[in-house]
């Protein structure tokens, strides 16, 4: 990484783009490292592949000292949505469609569905309603920054990253970024995290520790897992030095080892009405 860094001072690259979790692991040696403010000709942080959480989000800004975006897509279609500054995730409409579906229909804004997207560039191989393997939504209100592209609502992530709880709740994966970020709130305390469901009531969580980890930040972190998850569940918290990746890079922050997990999710979204 550092030859990474300096390499970069040599390049002076105006936009910093990468998987979430690689930038994110770049800006923690940065930060660690005392290297803030050693890339001055970066203008923006993009990531793209991975869901940027609150706690990269701000170690990425403080390490770079710029505005931090994420990018919704995927390999099939490219690009189908991009984060503005307000937050907000607005549709390419120029390169897709995107409809929110439950049973083959669409469902109005604000409601939960499977995402579909149909390219409107590729002409060989034409992808039309593909289903990527995400739930969200579409939203009903024009974003304050006052682009008029259409906006999505909020993420409740791939389908293989839901949670099915013993009393039949389903769980997006995301609420773990909520504990996290109540943990590093006092510090570094985690680097990078995944979380395994081995049994329907039992979470094994792997953490790779920041500066910061210490035994009060794991009794924190336990306690904001049972806020969300019960105190009825098992959870083990288990220190390691590096998580692995996907063949592609990638870093799954959550993986289930039930059985027909996805099938009981999808059952559950595809439901109408509110969801716990």
């Amino acid at each position: 990484m550092a030859a990474f860094i300096r390499r970069c001072q040599r390049f002076r690259p105006r936009l910093l783009y990468g998987y979430t979790s690689s930038v994110a692991r770049l800006a923690h040696f940065v930060v660690q490292n005392n290297l803030s403010g050693s890339l001055p000709s970066l203008r923006a942080v993009a990531t793209t592949s991975e869901t940027l959480f609150d706690y990269q989000r701000e170690v990425i800004r403080k390490a770079f000292g710029v505005p931090v975006a994420s990018e919704y897509g995927c390999t099939e279609v490219g690009v189908i949505a991009y984060q503005c500054p307000m937050g907000s995730f607005h549709i390419a409409s120029e390169n897709v469609i995107v409809e929110i579906l439950r049973d083959g229909r669409p469902v109005p804004p604000g409601e939960t569905g499977t995402v579909v997207v149909t390219g409107l560039h590729n002409r060989s191989t034409p992808f039309i309603r593909y289903e990527v393997g995400d739930y969200g939504s579409l939203s009903p209100e024009p974003c304050p920054c006052g682009r008029t592209l259409p906006v999505m609502g909020p993420m409740l992530g791939r389908t293989v990253e839901s949670l099915v709880m013993h009393d039949g709740r389903y769980l997006p994966a995301w609420i773990f970024d909520y504990a996290i970020r109540k943990v590093n709130a006092g510090g570094a305390a985690v680097n990078e995290f995944r979380v395994v469901q081995t049994a329907i009531d039992c979470f094994r969580v792997d953490v790779v520790p920041g500066r910061e980890y210490s035994n009060r930040a794991e009794t924190s972190l336990r306690h904001e897992l049972e806020h969300h998850l019960g105190k009825t569940v098992q959870i083990q918290i288990q220190v390691v030095g590096s998580l692995p990746r996907t063949s592609s890079g990638k870093l799954r922050y959550f993986v289930s080892e039930l059985p027909n997990a996805t099938a009981s999710a999808k059952s559950l979204i595809d439901q109408p009405g509110e969801r716990g």
